[in-house]
């Protein structure tokens, strides 16, 4: 230990002075004390929170997979939903282009212009709901595994 020298008044007076030593063992023992104390609930309660993300994390692995599988079958779904509908416009296409060449006359050819074009109005919006319907359900396929995570942990907690 140092002494400290104070010349306050009119003698002088000695003062031990803590030495910084000293003073970062009290520290460290105080640290010790601290984290000795914790309970044994804690460390528990710690653990389990720690397996329970492992768990999870392990678990991720099998949704981005299993999401993934989803994802390229719904693709695959919404492409051939996509073909028939082409193959359907052509031929349908094809079928008016021939009626209108073997039409007698302009009238005729006017009539099956404007029956073709409302065919085509209402196929397409039927077309569009059946698109739209497929891709709701693909999507809420793909999205049913992580789904799935979400809900296990929110059990877990």
């Amino acid at each position: 230990m140092r002494m400290l020298v104070s010349n306050r008044g009119h003698g002088t007076a000695v003062q031990p002075k803590p030495d910084t030593d000293t003073r970062r063992h009290a520290n460290k023992q105080r640290r010790e004390t601290m984290t000795t104390t914790t309970t044994k609930t804690e460390q528990t309660s710690v653990r389990a929170k720690v397996n329970d993300a492992r768990e999870i994390a392990g678990d991720i692995g099998g949704a981005v997979s299993a999401g993934s599988r989803a994802y390229v079958n719904g693709l695959m779904e919404l492409g051939r939903t996509f073909g028939g509908f082409g193959r359907e416009v052509l031929s349908e296409a094809g079928d008016h282009v021939r009626a209108t060449f073997n039409a007698k006359c302009m009238r005729e050819v006017a009539e099956l212009q404007a029956s073709y074009v409302q065919h085509r109005v209402e196929m397409s919006a039927t077309h569009s709901k059946e698109i739209v319907d497929l891709a709701r359900v693909k999507t809420e396929a793909v999205i049913a595994p992580f789904a799935d995570l979400v809900k296990k942990d929110q059990k877990a907690a």
